[in-house]
C-alpha cells in the first residue's frame, strides 16, 4: 500500500525512508530528529534534507563543505563542494521549477569552471508515492536537449540510490 504525503515533512520521512541499508544510522537518526520536529510542530525541514546528504558524504570519507559564489554576483552557489571542481546541488523533491534551476546553475557552473562536475540530489527521486514525477528528473537532468557541448549536469540520484551517485563522485576524485 503506497503512503499518501500530505506535507513536506510526510515527503521527507518517506524519502529518509527509502535510504539504502548501508546507512542505516543515519537514517536513524534524522528520522529520529523528523519524528521530533513534527511533535513540536515545526514546519520547516528544508535543511534536514541537506543534513542527510551532508551525513552521507561523511560516512563515505567524501569532505564536503559549503562553497561560495561562483560568480561575483552570488547567484550560483552549489549546496556542496567535494573539491574544488566537483558541487553537489541538493532539493527535497524535483518540481519543473527546481529541475529548470538544477539545470540552469549546471550550465553556469560549467562556462565558469569548465572542468567542474555537478551532480543533483533530487530526494524523492524513485521513492513510490513520493511528489516527484520520474520522468521529468530524468528529462531536464538527463536529456534535456540543451544543444550545448557538455552535459549540464554529471549524475543525479534520489536517496534510494544515493550509494550509486557517491560511487559516480568518487570516479571523478580519482
Amino acid at each position: 500500500m503506497a503512503v499518501e504525503t500530505t506535507t513536506g515533512l510526510d515527503e521527507f520521512l518517506l524519502s529518509l525512508e527509502s535510504l539504502p541499508p548501508r546507512y542505516r544510522s543515519i537514517k536513524a537518526q534524522h528520522l529520529e530528529a523528523a519524528h521530533r520536529a513534527r511533535r513540536k510542530g515545526t514546519r520547516g525541514f528544508g535543511p534536514s534534507v541537506e543534513r542527510v546528504v551532508e551525513d552521507v558524504l561523511d560516512f563515505e570519507d567524501l569532505p564536503a563543505s559549503r562553497p561560495g559564489p561562483v560568480y561575483p554576483e552570488g547567484y550560483v552557489r552549489p549546496d556542496f563542494g567535494v573539491s574544488q571542481r566537483t558541487f553537489i546541488e541538493v532539493t527535497k523533491w524535483g518540481d519543473s521549477n527546481k529541475l529548470s534551476s538544477i539545470l540552469a546553475n549546471g550550465i553556469l557552473l560549467k562556462s565558469k569552471l569548465p572542468n567542474a562536475n555537478y551532480f543533483a540530489v533530487v530526494a524523492s527521486y524513485g521513492v513510490t508515492g513520493g511528489w516527484t514525477y520520474d520522468p521529468d528528473v530524468e528529462f531536464y537532468l538527463d536529456q534535456a536537449p540543451t544543444g550545448l557541448p557538455f552535459r549540464p549536469v554529471d549524475g543525479y540520484s534520489g536517496f534510494p540510490r544515493i550509494d550509486r551517485l557517491v560511487g559516480r563522485i568518487k570516479e571523478t576524485l580519482r
